[in-house]
């Protein structure tokens, strides 16, 4: 039985679900973000999920900005089986999520319990974790807090970026995600574990601000887990200086933001612990990304300096 899906997504990371499972099954509808101003001449632009799903033939394509009765209606005059929500990015009212037959399916980038909430895979290289993974649940009222239908998991590698997660993760979840709706007359759902439950806040622009007290570590993860967006930023001259790549120095000591050596791989800075991270790549304000050592020319700084 060929499965009819109502698929909600609107960022990047729902594209190969939404590639894949309509491959595979009939997608009915797509609900994805409305067409938002952007670029300098502020032209309404349409969501990549929207762009994608009309590349790919598919008619019925909402963008409600309110998921109101009369999204309601129209949604509800789908013949859809089980619909699938990967990075929507609204919160969906319960009577919209039971609609379909099998209810609503998500695709969480945790291993929850661990992790729920709107900033999981920044968050696990914030904290340091060495495994992170997808989970298939079915949405309730609460807050990533369904029953679990399947789990998989990856390891977290030190050169690892968000970015570099997320796409791993999409790949894994569109492909389990497949498997999860061929077989969902036969899984049954494991609940979650409440008392083991942490949470990921949404991340704000001020969370990559940085100054070269912070650890050495905690600088090099605020790096990989905010690149490319808010950025891992510090201020140089009252400007802000974007920290696009950095990796673990084996120079010690020396005052807190000390150059300590200059190399055209790069700039070593001294860190709070007394460590020092070596900067290879740097976006200044108002300017492109460019190599450290560029910048180091370009900013007239030397060995000694203080940043």
């Amino acid at each position: 039985m060929v499965r009819k899906i109502g698929f909600w997504g609107s960022s990047e990371v729902s594209l190969k679900s939404l590639e894949l499972l309509s491959k595979k099954f009939v997608i009915k509808a797509i609900i994805t973000s409305p067409d938002r101003p952007k670029g300098r001449g502020r032209k309404l632009m349409p969501s990549i999920v929207k762009e994608r799903a009309i590349e790919l033939g598919i008619k019925n394509i909402l963008t409600p900005e309110k998921l109101d009765q009369e999204f309601r209606k129209k949604y509800f005059s789908f013949d859809i089986d089980i619909a699938v929500v990967v990075s929507y990015g609204k919160i969906i009212p319960v009577k919209i999520l039971e609609f379909p037959r099998f209810g609503t399916l998500n695709l969480h980038f945790s291993l929850l319990p661990k992790l729920r909430g709107a900033s999981p895979v920044e968050t696990a290289i914030l904290n340091g974790d060495k495994k992170t993974g997808i989970s298939i649940i079915k949405l309730v009222k609460k807050l990533d807090a369904g029953p679990i239908y399947s789990q998989k998991e990856i390891n977290i590698e030190e050169k690892d970026y968000a970015y570099d997660i997320r796409d791993k993760l999409s790949s894994m979840g569109a492909m389990e995600l497949v498997k999860v709706i061929k077989n969902i007359d036969f899984i049954i759902p494991v609940e979650q574990d409440d008392e083991k439950a942490s949470y990921a806040r949404k991340i704000d622009k001020k969370d990559g601000e940085f100054d070269w007290s912070f650890d050495s570590e905690k600088i090099l993860r605020m790096i990989r887990a905010f690149t490319p967006w808010p950025s891992a930023f510090t201020f140089h001259n009252n400007k802000r200086l974007i920290i696009v790549e950095a990796v673990r120095d084996e120079l010690k000591n020396g005052e807190i933001g000390e150059i300590k050596k200059i190399t055209r791989e790069g700039f070593s800075v001294v860190c709070g612990d007394k460590k020092t991270i070596l900067i290879k790549k740097v976006k200044p304000e108002g300017k492109r990304v460019m190599s450290a050592y560029d910048f180091i020319n370009g900013a007239r700084l030397k060995e000694g300096d203080i940043l």
